[in-house]
């Protein structure tokens, strides 16, 4: 696609605002092409990450474990499932991403998703864990995981109809917006590296617009919340 026809898209894209949807947030990017599954040496992202695990798992095993959260709330699930944040929703959490200058290369060179849409964050999945199914919020962005620690045995994420098991030193890269879950039927930890990524179709103008557009809502959620809290 060229740049004038992503720009057209965009627009169109924004036209859907003016217009009453149970799609509040507006989450359905127009005219994409989905997918549960992708390739991932289709994505110099993931390539990158295969080519320097070594460096990545030894950043992100020495993060302070104290730095672990309970994931999303909002999510369904048994068990413990926590993260590390790198970025977070438009947030960079400079004390996390200081100490993982490998890791940021790729994150900072390729197409990653660093918006109010987008996430990166070191995922622990704990013995008997299980995220029931939900779907992510927009069809904009893949997901890509890259396997640090993977215990044998029953641990493994189904999107769509398709079950598959992470490989350490292995990515995935799949369409959160599909149905999906993952559990760790195990005795020990999973952790994987989460990283979104913008999708491919979009033109590298649409790309631009739809940063410009998501910094404006950070920012004007910002200066509502101080508004508010005064």
């Amino acid at each position: 696609m060229d740049a004038d026809s992503g720009t057209e898209r965009f627009h169109r894209y924004i036209d859907s605002f003016a217009e009453a949807s149970e799609d509040i947030m507006r989450g359905q990017y127009p005219d994409l092409r989905s997918r549960p599954w992708y390739d991932t040496a289709d994505f110099p992202f993931a390539v990158y990450l295969e080519e320097n695990y070594d460096a990545i798992r030894a950043e992100l095993l020495a993060l302070d474990p104290c730095g672990f959260r309970q994931a999303h709330n909002r999510i369904d699930r048994s068990g413990d499932w926590d993260v590390i944040f790198l970025y977070e929703r438009g947030y960079r959490h400079d004390e996390n991403c200081n100490v993982c200058p490998v890791v940021m290369t790729g994150i900072d060179n390729y197409s990653a998703m660093r918006t109010v849409a987008g996430l990166a964050y070191l995922s622990r999945l704990r013995p008997g864990a299980h995220i029931r199914p939900h779907s992510g919020p927009t069809n904009m962005r893949l997901r890509c995981h890259l396997g640090i620690t993977v215990p044998q045995g029953d641990c493994a994420i189904r999107v769509g109809e398709e079950i598959r098991r992470w490989q350490e030193g292995g990515c995935i890269v799949f369409d959160d917006y599909f149905e999906h879950e993952a559990w760790n039927h195990t005795k020990n930890d999973r952790t994987v590296l989460v990283v979104d990524l913008w999708h491919p179709e979009l033109s590298a103008a649409e790309v631009a617009l739809l940063n410009g557009l998501h910094e404006y809502a950070y920012s004007y959620a910002g200066e509502l919340n101080r508004y508010w809290a005064r």
